[in-house]
């Protein structure tokens, strides 16, 4: 694959990224024992960064990540929070 075809698919995964993170919508519901609030989709969310983590990893070691180093960093620190 050319160099600019990589960075085009670097770029649609960092994309993918962001829309996922900024779509996703913690769905709260009461515990009927307890009365408090629980995140009732936390399985889809902790899914959903285990593979965004996975994927950053991935782009912080490409060979081709420098036009997206700052995006990458970005996502890399949110991930350590």
């Amino acid at each position: 694959m050319c160099h600019n075809g990589v960075e085009y698919l670097i770029n649609e995964q960092l994309d993918s990224i962001e829309k996922r993170w900024k779509d996703i919508d913690f769905q709260l519901t009461m515990n009927k024992n307890t009365k408090v609030m629980t995140i009732s989709n936390w399985n889809d969310i902790n899914k959903n960064f285990d593979t965004d983590n996975m994927e950053i990893q991935q782009l912080e070691i490409s060979p081709f990540k420098a036009p997206f180093e700052k995006r990458i960093s970005e996502w890399s620190k949110e991930d350590r929070k």
